[in-house]
């Protein structure tokens, strides 16, 4: 407890000092590159944070509560490491040849920013079940022109058979990152957040367009697939999901996908490597399904470089 209040205390007060910004500056301009621990540190509020992607320079807020836009603040607008930048990269690719892209888990948006901008022509639709990642989410859209192009949604996607409440005010003196439906908060200031399957949310709306989605919603991913079977077979979309160690029912989601002719690609620092079985990974995070080759999305070039 009186860790996350030194915490709470020195991002309130230190980051807002005269001279602050100015060495964050040159702490990011001459650290050593092994110095990781340094992205942890709190930056100046208030802040616009450029950064450069596969769709172009794009710009994020907030960088005082949401950890993806103050990371990029100190790789200087750079996405890292490496099989982040990768999985990022390859969602811009399949954005540009999709009519719909769905932005599972968008927290402040990132993803939904990238393919936005990747394709001009896409209904692009986010969800969030965080207020406050629904707030920055909409704030970054407008920072970058984007808010007519993205349908925001604070809505929850998995299972839809019980309410789901989230907290009103801020938790933590950081955005949560690692939020999710199993997180019920049952006292203190809450609003209640629908929650839809994903057959709900793509049948019959979608049904006969292309598609590609990022799924991220920590260790939930089974409900998804689960409740969201007839999407799979239907609409086959390509996938870009993070299937963490304490993901829960990991056995479910790959017999799922193995059902409906799903591969499995790992997404790790050199490229794409193909597994035959979903297995969770001590270092890398994020996997790409699909029922295409490489060949047929023009990424052959992407597996096992």
């Amino acid at each position: 407890m009186n860790t996350i209040w030194i915490k709470k205390l020195y991002k309130d007060t230190i980051p807002g000092l005269p001279g602050y910004h100015a060495c964050c500056r040159i702490l990011r301009k001459y650290r050593p590159v092994h110095w990781e621990w340094v992205n942890r540190i709190p930056v100046k509020p208030g802040m616009i944070v450029k950064i450069h992607t596969a769709a172009g320079d794009l710009f994020m807020g907030h960088p005082e509560r949401c950890s993806i836009a103050k990371q990029f603040f100190w790789t200087r607008g750079n996405r890292e490491p490496a099989q982040d930048r990768i999985a990022l990269d390859l969602f811009a690719v399949l954005a540009k040849s999709s009519d719909v892209v769905l932005d599972i888990g968008a927290s402040s948006g990132l993803f939904s920013l990238v393919a936005a901008r990747s394709s001009p022509s896409a209904q692009v639709v986010a969800f969030d079940i965080l207020p406050e990642a629904y707030h920055t989410l909409v704030d970054n859209l407008m920072l970058n022109g984007l808010l007519d192009r993205v349908e925001s949604r604070l809505v929850g996607v998995g299972k839809s058979d019980r309410p789901f409440y989230a907290p009103f005010r801020r938790i933590s003196s950081q955005m949560p990152t690692s939020f999710s439906l199993y997180c019920q908060l049952t006292e203190g200031d809450r609003v209640l957040v629908p929650v839809k399957t994903l057959d709900e949310i793509c049948l019959p709306r979608f049904s006969g367009k292309k598609m590609c989605m990022k799924i991220d919603v920590e260790g939930a991913e089974a409900d998804i697939f689960d409740q969201g079977r007839e999407t799979l077979r239907l609409i086959r979309p390509d996938i870009i999901c993070e299937v963490l160690r304490r993901s829960s029912q990991v056995d479910l989601c790959d017999r799922i996908l193995s059902e409906h002719g799903y591969k499995k690609f790992l997404i790790s620092s050199e490229g794409l490597r193909k597994f035959d079985r979903l297995e969770p990974h001590d270092r890398f995070r994020d996997w790409f399904f699909t029922t295409k080759s490489p060949v047929d999305l023009k990424i052959d070039t992407w597996a096992n470089r």
